[in-house]
């Protein structure tokens, strides 16, 4: 991966401080320092009342990454249900056992990048957890 990283270095960055990370994205730091901080203060609540999310609430930690995407939208017309977990569900909205998807293949994705990564990544780590 790192060798990957190296060779994206115009659209990737690493940083140890929230504040270096704006300033690597280009951003206005004291916006980006406000949005970790009402994060945070969202996941003390056990709550993301701001975007209606209850799961996957952890403050994040240094070090911070970022990366540029060039979205370009596209749509799916449905897919897989999954549970919390991202674990396929049968007909009867029972887990499919070592059944799991991520991403735009499962119905309530939207096709959305940071949904695909997000469930991408969760089922990474409870893979590589069995």
């Amino acid at each position: 991966m790192e060798g990957n990283i190296k060779s994206h270095e115009d659209v990737y960055v690493k940083a140890d401080t929230i504040e270096e990370l704006a300033v690597g994205m280009d951003v206005p730091v004291d916006t980006l320092v406000a949005t970790f901080a009402r994060y945070d203060e969202l996941v003390a609540s056990g709550e993301d009342a701001d975007f209606g999310k209850k799961a996957w609430l952890e403050s994040l930690k240094p070090p911070y990454h970022a990366l540029k995407l060039n979205v370009s939208r596209y749509k799916t017309s449905g897919g897989l249900m999954v549970g919390p977990n991202n674990q396929v569900l049968d007909t009867a909205d029972a887990e499919i056992p070592g059944l799991y998807a991520a991403g735009a293949v499962t119905l309530q994705s939207f096709a959305s990048v940071s949904t695909c990564m997000a469930t991408g990544y969760y089922v990474g780590e409870t893979l590589a957890a069995l």
